[in-house]
This record gives structure tokens, C-alpha cells and sequence, in this order.
């Protein structure tokens, strides 16, 4: 079964099942070992996937990988980010792509989420929230999709999916209280963390002073633990 999953995930290219956390890319997803020997032998695998639902056709294949995953033995799974379209091509075809950015098309993409048995964590990307600037068709602030995000995917002291697990947000830190996204979890002997720095920028803005929010971001990411 497991090597059937590795074939569907190759088959659609972003969706990847890993052993280990040295296969994750490191700019969204860090990994510390814990000092207990004995906890570090403890063998586990989990999920990662990331840049779906690009296209109608392939809203249509995140339920099936999911259902796959399901079947498989994992502590848990990790969504990297772009979980929906640039805006940019859904300008060019409209017809083909599900609006991004509004919040109709996050809570679809959370049932989705929602349908895996394992626990299941988000790291937003740029398509989720900064590049909503270039959406035509409805007028969304890039800060207001965010605000959307951070309170539809983090449940508070919890991860997504049927079965949650407990994780940390730097959140708890009252000087990064809206960081809700920046999580850490352990499995294994193995500390896991989510790090929330997307592109276009990290929405720094065009204009010579960065905005609020990227500063703020900045910052979180330099306090040097997001727990």
C-alpha cells in the first residue's frame, strides 16, 4: 500500500510521502532532534504536500491523494502551502480555476483538509494570501485573506484533520499574538516547526517603507523559537 501511495504522489508530482525530515524543504519546515536517544529510534513516517488545487481538474485529485494518505500509516501531514491558484490565472480562465483568496473557497478547502484521518497542518504560501492583491474579479486585501486564513486553519492548541494532535503557536507569545500559524510539535524524539514566510516579498510592499505586517513577520521569525 505504502509503495502504491509513493506512486499516486509521483504520478501528481508536488505530493510527496517522506521517512524522514531530511526530504522536507527547510525554508517552510524545521526539524531538531531531541536529546532522548531512545525516543530518536522510534521509526515514523509522514505526509507532505503542497501547490494543489491549481485547476478545477485538480480539485478534483486532492480528495484522492488525501483518501491515499489515509490509508497509510503516518503520525501526521503537512501542507506546505498554495493551496489554491495565483490569481493571475484565474484572471486568464476563469472557467477553469475556483476563485482564490475569497472565503468560499477556504472553507472548501478546509472540508477537504478536514477529510484526513491523520493530523493535518498548514503553512500558508503566497497564492494563500499575498498575491490576493492581483485578483480582479473581487477586491481582496492581502492582510484580509490572511486574517481568513489564520482563523478558518488553526484551531487553537490543535492541528486540522480528524484525529488532532496538540502543537504549540508562537501565538502564546502575547508580543506574536496573531502568529497563530507558527506551530512546533514533537513526534519521535523529533521537534518539528512551521515557518511562516511566504513570496512576493513576504508582503513587504512596493513602497520604500515595508509594510506593518512585514516587519512584524520579520521579527517573529528572528525571536528565535515560535513556542
Amino acid at each position: 500500500m505504502l509503495e502504491r501511495t509513493r506512486s499516486l504522489f509521483s504520478k501528481h508530482g508536488k505530493y510527496i510521502l517522506s521517512r524522514g525530515a531530511a526530504s522536507l524543504p527547510v525554508m517552510v519546515l524545521l526539524a531538531v532532534a531531541a536529546p532522548d536517544a531512545n525516543a530518536q529510534s522510534a521509526k515514523f513516517e509522514f505526509g507532505v504536500l503542497g501547490d494543489t488545487d491549481y485547476s478545477l481538474k485538480k480539485e478534483k485529485e486532492l480528495p484522492k491523494v488525501i483518501a491515499e494518505m489515509n490509508k497509510a500509516n503516518l503520525s501526521f501531514v503537512v501542507h506546505v502551502g498554495d493551496f489554491e491558484a495565483d490569481p493571475r490565472p484565474y484572471g486568464r480562465a476563469p472557467t477553469k480555476i475556483s476563485m482564490p483568496c475569497v472565503e468560499e473557497n477556504f472553507k472548501r478547502v478546509r472540508a477537504v483538509f478536514q477529510t484526513s484521518k491523520h493530523p493535518l497542518i498548514l503553512t500558508p504560501g503566497d497564492n494563500d494570501w499575498t498575491d490576493c492583491s492581483k485578483l480582479k474579479a473581487r477586491k481582496v486585501k492581502p492582510l484580509d485573506a490572511l486574517a481568513m486564513i489564520r482563523t478558518m486553519f488553526y484551531p487553537k492548541g490543535k492541528s486540522l484533520g480528524q484525529n488532532p494532535m496538540p502543537v504549540v503557536s508562537q501565538s502564546n507569545d502575547s508580543g506574536f499574538a496573531k502568529f497563530v500559524e507558527n506551530l512546533t510539535w514533537s513526534k519521535g524524539g523529533v521537534t518539528f516547526a512551521t515557518v511562516h514566510m511566504v513570496g512576493s516579498n513576504n508582503n513587504m510592499g512596493k513602497k520604500p517603507k515595508p509594510r506593518a505586517e512585514y516587519g512584524m513577520g520579520e521579527e517573529s521569525l528572528c525571536q528565535g523559537q515560535v513556542g
